[in-house]
């Protein structure tokens, strides 16, 4: 039953819902201008506009979206009627449908008219959803057919833009995917991720939609197979060989799953270290004791930044000149010209790359057994002693990897033109590897005389190969 004219009890204050799935204004200007035209000429009142832009209506629209902001303006009576080009611009799924009713909101389509006060047009709307709702079922069928198939053949699936790639997920964008090539670098060396983010926000990389980029977002592309050109389908890896180019090689994703694996398991206190001494350096005076503690970050009474003791009140210090202190003695070190022999390490590299090409072995033999069964060329019983003894194999040799494959933190800073200039480029968490990584650290109690004057003496640092600094 279509709405008709009721004198002074008709609606007058009208909203318009626009929405499409993909982003394009033109067509959200259209639907707007002629859903304007319609209520021009029926001579309500134009409230808002509310349009969600690149949505799925088929997908719930919750708080945050203009779809919950038209819905609450109804419920609060700042709205009558909603007009829309169509009903599916609205809504694909009878949920929808009783939201719209339930909010008690009268809808007008461009495109022919919908009464949902009345039995008879709630029942044309419901029919309308359903009839909507099969065709959304219906599509998403057979496009999972379609990316099946796809990913059987090695196509990349995803459609939008992936950050790393040109359009179409093939070809490789240069300049993201050295980005990607030096985080990987960085988090290996004992960076991390939210490192990673604050530099590219930095530089103003951005997200394939426009975003920052945040420490969960660096995580997630840096931790897909699909930069290591491994197919995946639904999550999981399908064994076939993508046919775009990677960023890095299998061995090397594999290997760095299993270091930031093995990094999240560690201890977690739910907050970033934001100084650079924190859990590594000992407390001189627990140490006169025998007992083995570590300082902690915090600020005196003047708010000045320091270092105390995590367990007893009789340890705090200045922060600034200790870091000071550390940072100069570990650049001098790092600019000598023996420094490289930190670095090099041409035994470990060798013995992972051997470790690489057994692991690569046993994959393809894995694969083999699989075939041999998939064929009655095994036994059940042979099938599973067969590839548990191959996967017990393969879980040794990527527990070597990550031993082997962990990095040196000090890659990049040894041999550059400028150490100082270097190490300030590292974020705090590169940093503190590289400290962790040469110096033990003991902060003392400050002797007798002036104890506003820094006393570096009372600082001990000692080379983990044991020579005093």
């Amino acid at each position: 039953m279509a709405y008709k004219e009721k004198g002074p009890q008709q609606p007058r204050r009208a909203a318009i819902y626009g929405r499409q799935s993909k982003d394009n204004a033109d067509g959200i200007d259209r639907q707007v201008r002629r859903c304007t035209a319609l209520i021009e000429a029926r001579g309500w009142t134009l409230v808002d506009t509310y349009v969600d832009d690149d949505t799925s209506a088929s997908k719930p629209r919750g708080k945050g979206t203009r779809w919950a902001a038209m819905l609450a303006d109804a419920e609060a009576g700042r709205v009558d009627l909603v007009v829309a080009v169509d009903l599916d611009r609205l809504l694909r799924s009878t949920r929808d449908l009783n939201t719209l009713i339930d909010a008690g909101l009268m809808t007008v389509t461009v495109d022919g008219e919908i009464d949902l006060s009345t039995a008879d047009g709630e029942f044309r709307a419901t029919m309308l959803a359903g009839i909507a709702r099969f065709e959304v079922r219906r599509k998403g069928e057979r496009q999972r057919r379609a990316n099946e198939q796809m990913a059987e053949r090695g196509q990349p699936i995803y459609r939008g833009r992936r950050f790393g790639y040109q359009h179409g997920n093939k070809k490789l964008d240069e300049t993201e995917a050295r980005l990607i090539r030096e985080a990987y670098d960085a988090i290996m060396n004992g960076g991390s991720q939210s490192g990673v983010a604050r530099e590219w926000t930095r530089i103003g990389a951005r997200t394939e939609r426009g975003g920052q980029w945040s420490a969960q977002r660096v995580n997630q592309v840096l931790r897909n197979p699909v930069y290591a050109g491994l197919g995946t389908y639904r999550g999981e890896l399908t064994g076939v060989a993508g046919d775009w180019e990677a960023v890095f090689t299998e061995d090397e994703w594999r290997a760095f799953m299993a270091v930031t694996d093995k990094r999240r398991t560690g201890p977690r206190t739910g907050k970033a270290v934001a100084s650079l001494l924190t859990g590594l350096a000992r407390c001189g005076r627990c140490a006169a004791v025998g007992e083995d503690v570590t300082v902690v970050g915090g600020r005196n009474n003047r708010n000045t930044p320091t270092y105390r003791c995590s367990v007893h009140p009789h340890l705090a210090r200045g922060r600034a000149p200790i870091d000071a202190l550390v940072v100069e003695t570990i650049v001098e070190r790092l600019s000598r010209p023996d420094a490289v022999a930190l670095v090099e390490d041409t035994e470990r590299v060798e013995r992972l790359r051997e470790v690489r090409g057994e692991a690569a072995i046993v994959r393809a033999r894995l694969d083999e057994i699989a075939v041999l069964f998939g064929d009655g060329d095994m036994t059940p019983a042979q099938f599973k002693a067969a590839s548990n003894t191959a996967r017990e194999k393969l879980t040794t040799l990527e527990a070597q990897q990550v031993a082997l494959a962990g990095g040196n933190v000090l890659a990049g800073l040894v041999g550059a033109p400028d150490v100082r200039a270097a190490w300030d480029g590292l974020d705090i968490d590169r940093q503190r590897a590289i400290v962790a990584r040469l110096l033990h650290v003991t902060i003392n109690p400050t002797g007798p005389g002036n104890r506003r004057t820094f006393q570096p003496e009372t600082i001990a640092l000692v080379w983990r190969d044991g020579e005093d600094a």
